[in-house]
């Protein structure tokens, strides 16, 4: 099992936390934590578990480069992705996980869950951050 990124979960907590940045300059949140050169100018910060989906949209064919899933038409499931809003903080980029796609709506509860999947060659699994509504936790 690999991760995504080494930088995107914190590693100061016991439930899986994402690492953001919040700009000493204005208060802004960045995820992932900026890491290159602008590195100093944020402090980390500990991104909400809980927040609501802001827009989705249904993947229904492989994607192309960077994308480091299972790419091979015959093999490929179709999978929601969209943007999950943490009040108060970032509106975040997302893979959503869910069994039922025509239940997903704007404003739904969704909270942060960790994701397996297929890299490309369908070999290795690598390990992300994903949410998934409130009410499929319980399932």
């Amino acid at each position: 099992m690999t991760l995504i990124s080494d930088d995107i979960f914190a590693s100061s907590t016991k439930v899986i936390t994402l690492l953001g940045g919040k700009s000493k300059i204005d208060g802004k949140y960045k995820f992932p934590r900026p890491t290159d050169a602008t590195a100093d100018e944020y402090e980390d910060v500990l991104l909400r578990r809980e927040g609501t989906l802001w827009s989705y949209t249904i993947q229904r064919f492989p994607p192309g480069s960077p994308f480091v899933g299972i790419t091979d038409r015959n093999s490929f499931e179709p999978f929601a992705v969209g943007y999950v809003e943490l009040k108060d903080q970032i509106i975040i980029e997302t893979r959503i996980v869910t069994n039922d796609f025509k239940s997903l709506k704007m404003g739904l509860p969704m909270s942060l869950v960790v994701e397996n999947f297929k890299s490309g060659d369908g070999d290795e699994e690598i390990t992300t951050y994903a949410f998934t509504p409130n009410r499929e936790l319980s399932l």
